[in-house]
C-alpha cells in the first residue's frame, strides 16, 4: 500500500474509494478508479458485481482506437454478468440499449463532470458495515470519504476530467485538502480527479430512474445501486426493497 500523495502528484496505482472511517468501519460499496494507456477506468467491487466498469477514453493514436474518445459505462464482460444472473449471484434491471455512451456535463472550458458515486445518510446508516473489499493491491492506495453527518444528506465523489490541469471545486487540492481524489493522468496528458462533496439528497436529486424501489418494512431491505445518466453518470447505493428488486429482476428492455 501506497500512502496519497499530498502534492497533487499524479497517482501512480490505484485508488479504491469507498465511504466510512474508523470508528463505524466501512460504510458502503468500494470503487476502483485507476489511469492506462490514454484513458481512465472505474470498476466495481461490490461483492458478485464485478462487471460494472465505467471507461473515460481519451484521444488514442492507435488505428483500432481513434475516433473512440468519449465515456462509456458497459458490463466487463456481458457473457460474465449474465453467467453471474443465471447463478443467482446478482439481481439486475437494465433498461435501453447497453453500453450507453453519455457526453458529461461541461464544467469550464477545460473540464467536465463524467460521473457522480453517492451514498445515503439512510443506507450508509440503516444498511451497517458494508461488504469488505478485500485487501489492497500492491501500489494501490484507499480513500474512505467521511459518512453523511444527518438524516437526509449525502456523500458524492464528482469524478471530473480536465486537459490541462487537475480540477477540485472551489480551487482545492491535495495539498491543503482532504476531499480531494487524485489526480490520475493519463498518456493522453488528462486528468482525472474527484471533489468529495456533501449535499441535501433532496435538494440534488439523482434523475428518477436513478432511484430504486423503497422497502416497506426492515426485513425487507437490500443494499443495491441505482445507475442512471443525465448529461453524467449517476451512481447511487441505497436501500432498496428486496421484493420489488426480485419481482423485477430480468427486464432487460432496450425501450
Amino acid at each position: 500500500m501506497t500512502a496519497p500523495t499530498r502534492k497533487g502528484d499524479p497517482m501512480t496505482g490505484a485508488t479504491y474509494v469507498t465511504v466510512g472511517n474508523k470508528t463505524v468501519g466501512i460504510r458502503g460499496y468500494t470503487w476502483r478508479l485507476w489511469a492506462s494507456r490514454t484513458s481512465f477506468y472505474m470498476t466495481s467491487k461490490v461483492p458478485n458485481s464485478l462487471h460494472l466498469k465505467l471507461s473515460i477514453h481519451g484521444d488514442d493514436p492507435r488505428p483500432e482506437h481513434v475516433g473512440r474518445a468519449g465515456f462509456k459505462i458497459a458490463a466487463d464482460r456481458e457473457s460474465d454478468l449474465q453467467a453471474a444472473i443465471a447463478r443467482g449471484d446478482v439481481l439486475v434491471r437494465r433498461r435501453g440499449k447497453w453500453p450507453i455512451w453519455f457526453p458529461g456535463v461541461s464544467l469550464t472550458e477545460d473540464a467536465t463532470l463524467v460521473a457522480r458515486l453517492r451514498w445515503t445518510w439512510d443506507a450508509c446508516t440503516r444498511m451497517g458495515v458494508a461488504p469488505s473489499p478485500g485487501d489492497l493491491k500492491h501500489r494501490a492506495t484507499g480513500f474512505a470519504v467521511p459518512p453523511p453527518a444527518q438524516p437526509g444528506d449525502a456523500v458524492d465523489v464528482d469524478l471530473i476530467v480536465s486537459n490541462s490541469a487537475p480540477f477540485w471545486y472551489n480551487g482545492a487540492t491535495p495539498a491543503i485538502s482532504s476531499a480531494c481524489v487524485g489526480p490520475f493522468q493519463n498518456a493522453a496528458g488528462q486528468y482525472l480527479t474527484g471533489s468529495v462533496v456533501g449535499r441535501q439528497a433532496s435538494h440534488y436529486p439523482p434523475p428518477s430512474n436513478g432511484v430504486g424501489p423503497f422497502p416497506t418494512t426492515r426485513d425487507d431491505t437490500a443494499r443495491a445501486i441505482a445507475m442512471s445518466v443525465d448529461k453524467f453518470l449517476w451512481i447511487v447505493e441505497q436501500r432498496m426493497s428486496l421484493t420489488r428488486l426480485q419481482e423485477i429482476a430480468g427486464d432487460f428492455s432496450e425501450t
